[in-house]
């Protein structure tokens, strides 16, 4: 009995210490919850706003610069003055009558103006006598909220006449629309009420209206004028189709960004930042991030260098449309770089049209996306393509001649070049000597004036070492859009013949360019670039690096014999001798093409033309010449402008910017 006392005594203890306990915790809680209901109210209410409010995007922020290689300015920015205006507590009645201020004093573009704020303006003008057409029913609909105030308003506004509209002078018109533009958006947001053309007049004014003040956009300018303005891009707003990425990454529904090449491919690194704020509790300005200037982008580009070319060019393709049969020529290509690390130092393209005067457009654009037909530049790897099948070997000579196959015409070189070996085929562009090639690869027997059936794996077979050059597929250069050329279909298998002479498949200059320095590189392939490095105020904080972007499986001793015959058509005797001075022991090779052009817009092949090309390498440097129709294909004669361009830039460039590259 008092074992079970003493046991109900401790039972009782222990809910006495539970319910003190609880006691006390329910007393805590009720304690912190009038702490922060009651003492706190006011900090845990403006916590909550600011978590909770909308952030607001303040000034555009300037772009990043664009320089050369040596810092000279190419895209810049011009800050231009805008008008905007805060929103504060003024009333209707405020703002009708600081718009009208406005449109007193400030030129304002009202042509935008629609019915709906004319109607809005005249509503806010003449209130009590809209009001009064309004009949008893409706007002005690409104007044018994059988109607909500948006379609009691409606029915106000509906009251006006046309007559009232048109009535309207230009004045109160252009009150309408900057009235419309002040209540525009989201409250908290400045208006821009003008931005453009704001007038030194404009700008005192606006020093005694508290509500307006000037603030800043910033425009791209172009110190070169439309050099390379192609490639170097445009700005432009976020399109539809882009918004959900942009949004994802940050950027507001109204930011400026890049729409096209250098600008686009860069634009992470050349966006400036715009400050930000939020509307605090009280109506103030927070500021939430300040504006910064976006970084600055150096180019490998050496704008003496490019704006010398570019004039050269000009002069010489006046005076190539001075020659005959040049009917249908108006493009040269450029291109000058680096063949070890793909670096460009120029990159011309340029299309003559003629009115009166010729005048030139900036074709740089055409470098990336303009399939050319290459004819025998690209016998070079037609070559490697032969030694690493084994239908060609070195010092393998045959008697150069021409081929012929049932119901078709004779398939020559372009003359008859007698008993060459695989060197002096590539040192006199030996055609016989590549369809030789092009049947052993296609598995054909090859007879006299009979039928010939070639195997259609052999345009895979020239493809796969083609594309492990750079040829046929993107190069991988830091442009957007670019084009991987024109690929046949293969269905007439003795296409393969034309193939390895440059007359089948077509190739971009910038693909032409990394074909050959692969070539200088022994198969490694390196990404053309026009970027150098990108800084901000203090400091570098990205640098290109060397982009190996594939190969070839090509032995060494293979592209060390195609050099050999390279160097070969430089020297005198070759195909290429002239172009470029012998003292800086080049290797090239020229090509002479059977081109194809539209020249009434149809879509159909209609005229045939001779496009020249031409592709070297000396003391590491590229050169790329492209002439694409540059003669007509009446008579044997073709232009000599292709060669000459060659010569003048190649001179120009070892005598004059070597030493600064």
């Amino acid at each position: 009995m008092k074992k079970y006392l003493s046991d109900n005594k401790l039972i009782k203890l222990k809910i006495n210490f539970i319910s003190i306990t609880m006691i006390i915790i329910f007393a805590f809680i009720l304690l912190y919850t009038f702490k922060i209901m009651i003492i706190d109210k006011e900090k845990y209410e403006e916590l909550l706003y600011i978590k909770t409010s909308k952030i607001y995007k303040g000034s555009e922020a300037p772009r990043g610069n664009i320089y050369d290689r040596n810092g000279i300015l190419l895209v810049g920015n011009e800050s231009i003055p805008i008008i905007k205006y805060t929103k504060t507590n003024l009333t209707n009645e405020e703002e009708i009558k600081l718009a009208t201020r406005i449109a007193e004093n400030i030129k304002i573009d009202y042509t935008k103006v629609n019915e709906n704020m004319l109607k809005e303006y005249i509503y806010n003008t003449n209130k009590e006598e809209l009001l009064g057409r309004i009949t008893e029913k409706v007002k005690k609909q409104y007044e018994n909220r059988k109607i909500t105030n948006q379609e009691y308003k409606e029915i106000i506004l509906d009251n006006i006449t046309e007559e009232e509209i048109n009535s309207l002078s230009e004045q109160e018109k252009t009150t309408a629309y900057i009235y419309y533009i002040m209540n525009l958006g989201y409250r908290y947001e400045d208006k821009m009420i003008k931005n453009k053309e704001v007038t030194e007049e404009e700008m005192k004014y606006i020093e005694n209206e508290p509500n307006l003040y000037i603030d800043y956009i910033y425009e791209r300018t172009y110190p070169y004028g439309d050099t390379l303005k192609n490639i170097l891009g445009n700005v432009g707003s976020i399109q539809e189709e882009d918004l959900e990425q942009y949004l994802e990454q940050g950027y507001f529904r109204n930011d400026l960004v890049g729409t096209s090449y250098l600008e686009e491919e860069y634009e992470s690194y050349l966006k400036g930042t715009p400050y930000t704020y939020r509307i605090t509790s009280d109506g103030k300005r927070e500021t939430v991030t300040e504006m910064e200037k976006g970084n600055d982008l150096y180019l490998t580009i050496d704008i003496n260098l490019q704006v010398e070319i570019e004039k050269i060019v000009e002069e010489q393709m006046i005076k190539t449309k001075g020659e005959p049969n040049t009917t249908y020529f108006n493009k040269n290509y450029i291109i000058i770089g680096n063949a070890y690390n793909g670096s460009i130092y120029a990159f011309v393209g340029k299309m003559i049209t003629y009115n009166g005067k010729y005048n030139f457009i900036d074709n740089s654009l055409g470098l990336i996306t303009d399939a050319i037909t290459p004819g025998s530049s690209i016998k070079g790897a037609s070559h490697l393509v032969g030694y690493s099948t084994g239908a060609i070997t070195y010092g393998q000579k045959i008697t150069d001649g021409c081929i012929k196959i049932k119901n078709t015409d004779e398939k020559c070189s372009w003359k008859n070049l007698g008993v060459i070996d695989d060197l002096e085929a590539l040192k006199y562009s030996s055609n016989y000597y590549q369809f030789v090639t092009a049947i052993k690869i296609g598995k054909g027997n090859y007879r006299y004036n009979a039928p010939l059936i070639l195997d259609k794996n052999g345009f895979e077979t020239y493809r796969k070492i083609f594309n492990g050059l750079g040829l046929g597929i993107k190069t991988g250069i830091d442009l957007p859009y670019e084009s991987t050329g024109f690929k046949g279909n293969d269905e007439y298998v003795l296409s393969l013949l034309d193939f390895p002479i440059g007359q089948y498949d077509n190739y971009t200059p910038i693909q032409m360019f990394q074909y050959i320095s692969t070539i200088y590189n022994n198969g490694t392939r390196v990404a053309p670039h026009l970027a150098n490095y990108i800084k901000n105020d203090t400091e570098t904080i990205y640098e290109y690096k060397r982009n190996v972007v594939g190969g070839v499986n090509v032995k060494e001793q293979d592209f060390l014999r195609v050099k050999e015959g390279l160097k070969m058509v430089m020297e005198s005797g070759g195909t290429g001798y002239g172009y470029i001075n012998l003292k800086y022991n080049p290797i090239g090779k020229t090509g002479t093409a059977q081109s194809f052009i539209d020249t009434n817009g149809d879509g159909k092949i209609d005229t045939e033309t001779v496009s020249k090309a031409f592709v070297g390498i000396a003391d590491e440097i590229t050169f790329v010449v492209l002439s694409p129709n540059i003669s007509d294909r009446k008579t044997s004669y073709t232009s000599s402008s292709n060669k000459k361009l060659s010569k003048t830039i190649s001179n120009l460039y070892f005598e004059k910017y070597k030493k600064t590259q």
